[in-house]
């Protein structure tokens, strides 16, 4: 008998508390229902339309009328004769172009020239190092390592073109050590 309560026990509140959550919802319905309005039919619309007068417009004038009321205002004085204009002032010419800003130089960049000659040799190694590799042997994935390098060699020279050395040296040293791995 305990080994039945024992069981039954904890079965039966766990039922009892999961049918109580079960249960538990929000309520979408609104508590009172909309007012009824009232209906309106054909023969209430018309008889409706028939008591409420339209409002009465004034019976237009004859056009003699209206005529002779025009000649009889004054013309407003016509505007006076322009003056001379006034001497238009010239803006002054655009200033020439601002001096290009200086080129940003770090510890690494320092020798310019000498910079510019180690990235230059970092994509003419890298260049000849891509040359040495059969494209059609590579796998797929020595094939997108290949590309990668063509277009670090290009954003190298591209940065060295703009005078952006750091970010140059550092794309070519990274294309040249990527075309050795495909070797």
């Amino acid at each position: 008998m305990r080994r039945f309560l024992r069981v039954v026990l904890p079965m039966a509140a766990a039922l009892a508390l999961a049918a109580g959550c079960a249960k538990a919802r929000a309520r979408t319905e609104p508590e009172t229902p909309a007012p009824e309005l009232p209906t309106v039919t054909l023969l209430a619309a018309t008889s409706l339309r028939d008591t409420v007068a339209a409002p009465a417009l004034p019976e237009p004038a004859p056009i003699a009328l209206l005529l002779a009321e025009a000649r009889e205002k004054p013309v407003p004085a016509a505007r006076p004769a322009p003056g001379p204009e006034p001497a238009r002032v010239e803006p002054p010419p655009p200033p020439d172009r601002p001096p290009p800003p200086p080129v940003l130089s770090t510890p690494e960049t320092a020798d310019e020239q000498e910079m510019v000659r180690v990235i230059r040799a970092h994509v003419v190694r890298a260049r000849q190092q891509l040359a040495a590799v059969q494209y059609g042997r590579l796998s797929p994935d020595g094939k997108a390592q290949y590309d990668t390098v063509g277009q670090l060699i290009t954003q190298a020279e591209d940065a060295l073109k703009t005078g952006n050395l750091v970010f140059a040296f550092k794309v070519a040293d990274k294309a040249e050590t990527l075309a050795r791995q495909l070797k």
